[in-house]
């Protein structure tokens, strides 16, 4: 299957459960189903493996998916996992759990994104950032901490689809791309004075 057709089928799945997760209170509660198994699938080759194998069957799927999960899953998860082994689309799981959790951070009104920097910010200024973003945009932002030296300065950050670089590596790049503009103009006029 192409990565689109995967996305778009994963999409579908999504949509449905949440909505019959809105209709039963249960959004967060088959998050956290979700969010588990599809942990448990990048951990464990030998799960995903068998989720993706064609040579065991749905019914044996089935069968060993409700004695893994019986009574540690919300009914309508369980539900969902034998629907995806009926129809031979276990291998989608990761995904759907991916565009569910976009679902329920989009209705949660929380926004995720990374922050850049080339040294650790401490607790307070990474308090006062997140604060400050979700401020200006008006609703809760969750921000990943990475730690880039090669930034040289400055952060970059990516809430969202909006990406903004503030790093001195940047400024330095635009500063260079202006420097050999300007020779350039230089050279242009001394020729043209010549």
């Amino acid at each position: 299957m192409a990565k689109d057709h995967v996305q778009a089928v994963a999409d579908v799945y999504a949509q449905a459960i949440f909505q019959l997760a809105q209709e039963q209170s249960l959004t967060e509660q088959i998050g956290d189903d979700l969010r588990g198994i599809s942990e448990l699938i990048g951990k464990e080759a030998d799960f995903a493996h068998f989720l993706a194998s064609p040579a065991i069957s749905q019914v044996d799927k089935s069968e060993l998916l409700k004695k893994v999960f019986s009574g540690q899953i919300e009914n309508l998860t369980e539900d969902l996992l034998m629907v995806l082994a009926q129809r031979d689309r276990l291998n989608v799981l990761q995904e759907i759990a991916k565009s569910y959790q976009d679902m329920l951070n989009e209705v949660s009104g929380i926004l995720f994104g990374k922050v850049t920097t080339a040294v650790p910010l401490s607790e307070s200024e990474f308090s006062d950032l997140t604060g400050r973003i979700g401020s200006s945009l008006g609703r809760k932002v969750e921000l990943e901490r990475i730690v880039e030296p090669a930034i040289i300065g400055g952060m970059v950050l990516q809430v969202g689809n909006k990406n903004i670089d503030g790093s001195l590596r940047r400024r330095l790049e635009q500063v260079s791309v202006q420097l050999k503009s300007q020779k350039i103009a230089d050279v242009q006029l001394m020729i043209e004075n010549a």
